[in-house]
């Protein structure tokens, strides 16, 4: 039997500079925090030794490939939560959770599973024989934990998509806090008391951060009386159709970044063919890069939960002005950065090549240059990540995953397969990822424009018919956007008492 469709106060205005702030920073800060997680992880493998550091990228991007079909998918649970709380739905929300988190676990076993065979692929790549070897020691870890980041990525979708993002910000400082701690003892170790385990270390490490996360949300579910008005004991089954819908919207999110990532791959096969230290200089550009863009997804999630918000509510006007103010915050955000990449490139570098004994100066050169083209596409870099996420919070899936297809194909794994064979320079290959940056940015924004994700929603047909809230009416019958339930809503039979 279905929940009433019972709306609850905001504390913001929809469609208000403030709402986005509100779920904009706690989101800007939890990515940054996932973000330093990442870069900790890499100063210390960076202390470790070199060949640690250069090991890194290409085991966490391979990692991320097998799993980036199911990541993509379970990531989708955001957008479908945000639709159904726009909605007032909160049986769908609930429902929602639980197929994400099957989902989750049914893939991540997966991956698991056949990670040990997949290991084998890094022979192909021709690095360095002991660089292999700590790759595929790394690859195997973050597989085997592939089920808990998958849980954790469905567990955020409930906070993020409803807007109760600082919860999503402190689980993910939690998880910062117990990775960074695990990670200095475990890849150093202390001296007779816990042994030295390197790249092993880290990849339990983050693992740990990530079952922490996932610990301060379950548990919080289930100490906070707010979560009461949502029905997770009636909604526990497996829900086929609602599933299905999840693989159908969330699968070609899921197919759009294994294609961009296969691309990437593509691409630092080739640079680590041309020696260790173009492998480390790419290694260290993108992890600078990543200080922008991890955040800047972030605002994508963000953009995203306030469009499947505003469509659920059926306002699809109201959802084009807060894309374009989220574009307008991350315009902001990234010229702060590209003046940081131009200006101090040695200082940001600083920690990376602390402990580094030797090549640092060709390190250090090479860098600084492969960073000027990191300015060069980080503004389409934005485009693709706020435009994408605003027409993917409406149900817009199937064009960006096409769009990724072919433009990844086209304009980088082709071109990179063929300077691969022919040979080619590190300036050639850092052009070829850049253009290809470039034409998705502006193609997603053109998709944007035109303007067809405002008819589109995930979901189904008897609540798209359903008459929408009278958003004119006073802020008490204005859907709840950035907060949990307040006390006085936390009933079920308070909330149909209201109806009548």
């Amino acid at each position: 039997m279905d929940s009433p469709s019972v709306p609850v106060r905001s504390r913001y205005t929809p469609g208000s500079f403030a709402e986005l702030l509100s779920v904009a920073i706690p989101l800007i800060i939890s990515s940054g925090s996932v973000s330093l997680m990442h870069s900790i992880d890499r100063v210390f493998l960076s202390w470790y030794s070199q060949e640690a550091l250069a090991a890194s990228m290409p085991a966490g991007l391979f990692n991320w490939l097998m799993m980036s079909l199911a990541y993509g998918t379970v990531l989708y649970v955001n957008t479908f939560v945000a639709q159904y709380h726009g909605a007032g739905r909160r049986d769908r929300v609930a429902a929602s959770l639980w197929q994400g988190i099957y989902l989750a676990t049914v893939f991540g076993l997966f991956l698991a599973a056949i990670a040990p065979f997949l290991s084998l692929l890094f022979a192909r790549f021709g690095h360095d024989p002991k660089v292999q070897e700590l790759e595929v020691t790394l690859f195997c870890f973050y597989s085997f934990g592939s089920p808990i980041i998958l849980i954790n990525t469905a567990l955020t979708s409930f906070y993020s998509g409803r807007g109760a993002v600082t919860v999503v910000m402190w689980s993910n400082i939690c998880a910062l806090f117990v990775n960074a701690i695990l990670d200095y003892l475990l890849i150093f170790g202390i001296e007779g008391v816990i042994p030295a385990y390197g790249v092993t270390g880290a990849a339990v490490a983050t693992i740990a951060g990530y079952v922490a996360s996932c610990a301060f949300m379950v548990l919080l579910i289930n100490l906070a009386k707010g979560y009461n008005a949502y029905p997770f004991r009636q909604t526990f089954g497996f829900d086929r159709e609602l599933a299905g819908r999840m693989l159908r919207h969330g699968f070609p999110t899921g197919m759009q970044m294994f294609v961009d990532i296969v691309g990437i791959m593509a691409f630092l096969l080739v640079v680590g063919n041309m020696g260790t230290i173009p492998l480390v200089a790419s290694n260290l550009a993108f992890s600078l890069n990543s200080l922008t863009f991890i955040p800047l997804m972030g605002l994508g999630i963000t953009v995203t939960t306030l469009v499947g918000q505003r469509i659920g509510e059926k306002r699809p006007d109201l959802a084009e002005k807060t894309a374009w103010m989220t574009f307008g915050l991350a315009f902001l955000y990234m010229s702060v950065w590209i003046t940081a990449y131009l200006a101090i490139p040695e200082t940001l570098m600083y920690p990376y090549l602390l402990h580094a004994t030797k090549d640092v100066p060709e390190i250090q050169a090479m860098t600084t240059i492969l960073l000027h083209y990191v300015c060069i596409y980080t503004f389409f870099d934005g485009c693709a990540t706020i435009f994408g996420g605003a027409i993917r919070g409406a149900g817009d899936t199937h064009f960006p995953a096409v769009l990724t297809v072919i433009t990844s194909i086209c304009l980088l794994l082709i071109p990179m397969l063929i300077l691969g064979y022919y040979g080619t320079t590190l300036h050639i290959a850092w052009w070829v990822i850049s253009i290809y940056i470039i034409v998705l940015g502006v193609s997603l924004l053109l998709r944007f424009l035109t303007g067809k994700w405002k008819h589109m929603t995930v979901m189904e047909h008897s609540i798209i018919v359903a008459p929408a809230y009278d958003m004119e009416s006073p802020a008490e019958h204005v859907a709840e956007l950035t907060m949990p339930l307040h006390a006085e809503d936390l009933s079920d039979e308070k909330q149909i008492a209201k109806m009548h």
